[in-house]
């Protein structure tokens, strides 16, 4: 099975997909796709802890 792709090699990959994670992505996809993912929850921690850190000060004035 050919993989789906990721990002700008989205539906364009010509490499074989199967990965030990997933059947759907190639290795250097899949890489990409976690690399992505990972930095979205990051990105979303960051926020909670600033909007807590928000909250927090203003329960303190």
């Amino acid at each position: 099975m050919r993989c789906i792709g990721f990002g700008q090699h989205e539906g364009n990959c010509e490499n074989e997909a199967g990965t030990e994670r997933t059947a759907h992505w190639c290795q250097r996809c899949d890489d990409m796709r976690i690399d992505h993912i990972s930095k979205r929850f990051d990105e979303m921690e960051k926020r909670m802890k600033d909007n807590l850190r928000e909250e927090w000060n203003g329960a303190r004035n």
